[in-house]
């Protein structure tokens, strides 16, 4: 075991209501190509792409299974892209702060 405590400090995160609302947005034909392109990939129906939402939505047992399993001590965990600034003021506003 090394003598240092491994951090990650660029781990994300998405809370289920959110990974909702972004699957609604792509429903609703929003139209940002960026957006498209990851949220569409994340809400495929791939193994991979099934595999790789449910991990950015754990924050428990799975994520530090996998911490232990590699090493990390700790991580740092933000909202990942594009976070909530795609939403209107009122309902950003309202993720932000659940």
């Amino acid at each position: 075991m090394p003598d240092y405590l491994r951090i990650a400090t660029e781990e994300a995160f998405a809370p289920p209501e959110l990974i909702a609302r972004y699957r609604k947005l792509l429903e609703d034909g929003y139209d940002d190509p960026g957006f498209r392109s990851l949220w569409g990939f994340y809400s495929g129906a791939s193994p991979r792409a099934t595999a790789l939402a449910e991990r950015i939505q754990d924050i428990g047992e799975r994520r530090l299974r996998d911490m232990d399993s590699t090493g990390i001590a700790m991580q740092i965990l933000s909202l990942t892209a594009p976070g909530v600034q795609v939403f209107d003021a009122p309902e950003a506003t309202a993720l932000a702060r659940s």
